[in-house]
């Protein structure tokens, strides 16, 4: 069985085992997937390490980039433009250097606009909040991700995990 190694909290792929049917419908609805059965899924290879970076840290670009791209190693970068995003440049990435990260060929995943937690009272945001993310992705020339998809935790949880 592969294992999952993420910056994130675990508490987002527990609402996911817990929720499951909810999970599939919010995001597909959200990135426009079409969900079939699981049998239809791609099997997990044995030993399979999945490495996920979320946020877009700065440190992502300067210091994770060179070390993946040295020892070969692919892995997916979760954007958001939540936080100071938009001004602290010296905190998170540029979309140039998403570009870049996209142009080495790592894969571009969808964190949405503001971070927002994935929760029944978020769901009916979430659409706007993906498309905010899809339309710099398209406009640097960055896939869609379609193989992956992470949502993001709410901050002010009131159950721990």
């Amino acid at each position: 069985m592969g294992v999952v190694l993420s910056s994130s909290r675990v508490c987002g792929r527990i609402f996911a085992m817990k929720f499951p049917t909810i999970w599939r419908l919010a995001m597909g609805c959200a990135l426009g997937l079409a969900w079939t059965s699981a049998q239809a899924l791609e099997p997990v290879p044995d030993r399979l390490v999945v490495l996920t970076f979320d946020d877009a840290v700065a440190s992502h670009y300067s210091v994770v980039r060179p070390i993946l791209k040295r020892y070969g190693f692919g892995a997916t970068f979760f954007i958001t433009e939540g936080f100071s995003f938009p001004t602290n440049k010296q905190d998170y990435m540029t979309w140039e250097q998403i570009k870049e990260l996209h142009q080495d060929g790592f894969e571009i995943g969808n964190h949405t606009r503001d971070h927002l937690g994935v929760t029944l009272r978020t769901l009916g945001q979430l659409r706007a909040q993906v498309s905010a993310i899809n339309a710099p992705c398209a406009q640097y020339g960055i896939a869609r991700p379609v193989r992956a998809a992470d949502a993001p935790l709410n901050q002010a949880r009131t159950t721990r995990c």
